[in-house]
């Protein structure tokens, strides 16, 4: 393995662990902000909630909130076509 194959291995585990780690703190986050949503809320009063919440809405709720995810996206991609090709690497790099 010469030096330079080397270095890019160990600049792309850096990068993976970074990945990895930023990925966590955000699922650690998201727990931590439901928890505090949860907190003063009785389990028995959330189940029966729930039993009683009518799963059609919840499906049409959330096909509306990919069908909005989706339109922004394609937003982004037209007003990103005036400046040419974005590559990833380019649009994530800080």
């Amino acid at each position: 393995m010469t030096g330079s194959d080397h270095e890019r291995l160990l600049s792309s585990s850096g990068r993976s662990w970074r990945r990895a780690a930023i990925g966590a703190l955000g699922v650690v986050m998201g727990g931590v902000f439901l928890w505090i949503a949860l907190r003063h809320i009785d389990p028995g009063d959330l189940e029966h909630a729930l039993r009683e919440m009518q799963g059609k809405w919840l499906i049409a709720g959330v096909a509306v909130y990919l069908a909005a995810i989706d339109l922004r996206c394609l937003r982004w991609g037209i007003l990103l076509r005036a400046t040419g090709s974005v590559k990833w690497r380019a649009a994530e790099a800080r």
